[in-house]
């Protein structure tokens, strides 16, 4: 049995790491991805979000960030999510948009 060349499992192995990219992309398009709804309830959007992201997040960068954002105050939090998930080559960020309005406070 011939194994396969380092280099090619090295390959391999980073094609199979989770990818802060790809989870901030799972992070801000929760909402559609977690199938919310126009008429869903404040609470109901708030439960599917939630359950939808505990269990599609893979990675330490995203998880930390979603566990920060109910520690800030309101006002930051839309300027938070948005900032981490350009860092990680996401933007924009939809949740962070329609979550927390840049006019909301206007």
């Amino acid at each position: 049995m011939r194994f396969a060349e380092p280099a090619l499992l090295l390959v391999l192995l980073q094609a199979c790491k989770p990818s802060p990219k790809a989870d901030f992309e799972r992070l801000c398009h929760a909402h559609e991805r977690a199938r919310v709804l126009a008429t869903d309830s404040a609470g109901e959007k708030a439960m599917k979000i939630s359950s939808w992201l505990s269990e599609n997040l893979t990675t330490q960068e995203a998880k930390a960030v979603l566990q920060t954002l109910p520690t800030l105050p309101v006002g930051e939090k839309r300027e938070a999510l948005t900032r981490a998930a350009a860092q990680a080559g996401v933007t924009p960020c939809a949740l962070a948009d329609e979550t927390w309005p840049a006019d909301a406070g206007t």
